[in-house]
């Protein structure tokens, strides 16, 4: 995590603190047009600037980076550098494929509980 101070809605000063997370988001639908499986996924570094209170910690903000050109510029704005590799070459991991198995199996189990016969 990375600190720095924020202003709070007190006028207070809070210490802030930014945690950076690897979102790997998939999307199921069932169709009966077209059938049960992905319809879409992405992979987006994200930026989250935390408080922490007596309740734990709040989320306050978050960056991303954008689209396009801005992909990589936005990713060292963001992202220490000790991140860059691990972001530049996440599909390299195998995170993705073990995501991708463990939603199906997830995917499977609703769908047999839903009476419906398919498997992703």
């Amino acid at each position: 995590m990375r600190e720095n101070c924020t202003s709070g809605d007190n006028g207070g000063w809070h210490s802030a603190r930014s945690a950076f997370y690897p979102l790997d988001i998939r999307t199921y639908g069932v169709d009966p047009g077209i059938g049960v499986g992905p319809r879409s996924a992405s992979f987006v570094p994200l930026e989250l600037t935390l408080i922490e209170g007596n309740d734990g910690f709040t989320v306050i903000g978050h960056r991303q980076p954008g689209d396009g050109a801005n992909h990589w510029p936005d990713i060292k704005q963001i992202f220490p550098e000790e991140y860059h590799d691990t972001i530049l070459n996440y599909h390299k991991t195998g995170r993705g494929r073990e995501m991708e198995q463990a939603i199906r199996e997830k995917a499977n189990i609703y769908l047999k509980s839903e009476g419906i016969d398919s498997t992703v």
